[in-house]
């Protein structure tokens, strides 16, 4: 969804929803941390996405880590912080 035309009480009811919905999915102890676990290597969450000489796959390490990087925006940021984030101003 877009912020646009969305009052910020409207943003942080959507960004709440949204964050409940991943915490339903991703943050329990059984399957959401072991989905989290091979995302974080399948994504590289924790390396240089670079390959020297290869732009294309490049980017798409990009694109798999930026996936990850919202999942865990969603687990770890504040709806408020979401807001900001993901709802800014127009």
């Amino acid at each position: 969804m877009t912020a646009e035309g969305m009052t910020r009480a409207q943003a942080l009811e959507l960004q709440t929803s949204i964050k409940r919905a991943y915490q339903l999915a991703f943050n329990n102890p059984g399957a959401g941390a072991a989905v989290m676990f091979d995302l974080g290597i399948f994504c590289r969450a924790n390396e240089n996405t670079a390959v020297p000489g290869d732009h294309d796959r490049t980017w798409a390490l990009i694109g798999r880590r930026e996936v990850y990087l919202r999942i865990r925006d969603y687990l770890d940021l504040t709806p408020e912080q979401l807001v900001e984030k993901y709802n800014p101003p127009a």
